[in-house]
């Protein structure tokens, strides 16, 4: 493998890890009292890329210095399609990228001395807890508050449009649970179905008043329009990669034989990494939804479920795939395992975003951010220290 090939991969990889750490870094230093709660309640983008995305990074350099030589060197019009499809993903990239940025704005997305000018509705209500709208950052507070002490927010959150195919009249009876009160984190305090959703609107108009004159519009924000492409350019290279080095398997056996075992390692630690996107998007979706409600009409809402399907699906196929060459009572532990991981993942989904959410969502705390931070050291150990293990594999 030429020197060339991981120079080229080294320098891309480098491009997408500055990227990740340039948004986080941007947010410490734009909003150096309040970057820690908004960092959870936006973890899918400030804690998972920072970390789990550049463990993946580097879990993938070897697998994707392999793919790329082969496709180089021993593919058919290879260099031609690396070329090609590489320009594809990056525009595919840029113009998803502009489509997804559509929507209401992040409390990340306004200066925070703008922030803190917001008072609620009425000005200075949040004292006397009469608010008909708290202040956005008071909002955001509760969020973190609640999902410290229970699994998830799924309880809290309102369908506001359960008849948003009906014009007037209304054509479908009014759901038991919008005439019941809950607690509302738009207004602090319980309310009903209708009132809790016109203080989210409420909500979301007035960041969207924040957010409208270019001079309210935070640093942070203006960062995060410049990664998002590099952001979605990662997720689907590295797709595309894992997809690629099954689909070309027996390429694999036959020009990189020697290299299968530091090849498999990458790709199942990798695969691991990338489990934790789907589940912190989730634990942010539902954080959004209990603010500022109607986010099932948003494009990244709508496209978050197909996307978490997509990468669960493409983990058990690589689990599937690289186990093959161990000891076939540990091939049929990993896939068994991983069959079983999966069916419960399916069923018991919404619980699972719920312990996400707590663990290392908008109700993450020191301990389960450290926990977390264990897993990823252990993950990162088992890319650097490395000890054959050639007595357990089949040749």
């Amino acid at each position: 493998m030429s020197p060339g090939i991981r120079a080229t991969v080294f320098i891309i990889f480098a491009i997408l890890g500055t990227a990740f750490i340039s948004v986080l870094g941007a947010l410490t230093y734009e909003y150096p009292a309040d970057w820690p709660s908004i960092a959870t309640v936006y973890s899918q983008l400030f804690l998972f890329f920072p970390t789990f995305g550049i463990l993946a990074l580097c879990a993938f350099f070897f697998p994707a210095c392999v793919f790329l030589d082969m496709y180089w060197n021993h593919i058919t019009a290879g260099r031609m399609r690396v070329v090609v499809g590489g320009v594809a993903l990056a525009v595919g990239s840029f113009f998803l990228a502009q489509m997804l940025l559509q929507g209401v704005p992040a409390v990340w997305q306004v200066k925070p001395e703008i922030l803190k000018t917001d008072q609620g509705e009425p000005p200075g209500c949040a004292e006397n807890q009469s608010c008909a709208r708290l202040p956005v950052l008071e909002a955001m507070s509760l969020v973190r508050q609640v999902s410290q002490t229970r699994a998830g927010l799924g309880p809290f959150d309102r369908d506001c449009y359960w008849d948003k195919d009906a014009g007037e009249p209304q054509y479908l009876p009014t759901p038991d649970s919008f005439k019941e009160e809950r607690f509302c984190f738009a207004t602090g305090r319980m309310a009903k179905g209708a009132a809790c959703c016109q203080a989210q609107e409420n909500l979301r108009n007035h960041m969207q008043a924040m957010y409208a004159p270019l001079e309210n519009r935070a640093l942070t924000g203006k960062v995060h329009e410049w990664v998002l492409p590099f952001i979605i350019f990662f997720l689907l290279v590295l797709f595309v990669i894992g997809l690629m080095l099954v689909i070309r398997r027996g390429s694999l056996d036959e020009f990189y034989g020697k290299y299968l075992n530091r090849l498999e390692r990458g790709v199942l630690v990798g695969a691991f990494a990338m489990l934790f996107w789907p589940l912190s998007n989730h634990a942010y979706i539902q954080s959004s939804a209990v603010m500022f409600g109607g986010s099932s009409r948003s494009l990244f809402v709508m496209l978050a479920p197909g996307f978490s399907l997509l990468f669960g699906l493409w983990a058990l196929m690589l689990l599937f795939f690289f186990l093959r060459r161990y000891k076939q009572d540990v091939e049929m532990v990993g896939k068994i395992g991983g069959v079983i991981v999966s069916g419960i993942a399916f069923l018991r989904y919404e619980e699972l975003v719920g312990y996400f959410e707590r663990l290392a969502g908008s109700g993450a705390d020191s301990l389960s951010l450290g926990f977390l931070g264990a897993i990823l050291l252990t993950a990162f150990l088992q890319l650097i220290i490395w000890r054959s293990y050639d007595r357990e594999l089949r040749y």
